[in-house]
């Protein structure tokens, strides 16, 4: 895992909340397989993102040539077993205009032991 710098976003936090509740937070491919592979279930992130107080800006997440208008966040937390999670979400802007277009939940995993 790469280091991730930390600092509140309480507006990211709601505004990912309620992307969530509203079932408009798209998967990548990677966080189901992985997800999958870890045996981690839908309660788990539902969990860790109402839980969660504080989102961090995830470095690997910022715009490149490849991916235009990605900001990357993470979120740490617990999953339904105690077992420590990382959540990475990054939030899809125009390219041109800068408008919000979509959240993207790119991966669900374990870091470490449980707690």
């Amino acid at each position: 895992m790469t280091q991730v710098e930390r600092e509140p976003e309480e507006d990211v936090l709601k505004g990912l909340r309620d992307a969530y509740l509203a079932r408009a937070v798209r998967r990548t491919r990677e966080c189901m397989e992985g997800m999958a592979r870890e045996k981690l279930f839908e309660c788990d992130v539902e969990k860790v993102l109402m839980e969660a107080q504080v989102t961090g800006s995830d470095k690997t997440g910022e715009a490149t040539p490849e991916s235009p208008g990605c900001t990357g966040y993470v979120i740490y937390g617990k999953s339904t077993t105690g077992a420590r999670v990382c959540c990475r979400f990054a939030s899809k802007h125009h390219p041109k205009t800068n408008d919000f277009i979509h959240w993207v939940m790119t991966s669900f995993e374990q870091v470490g032991v449980a707690i």
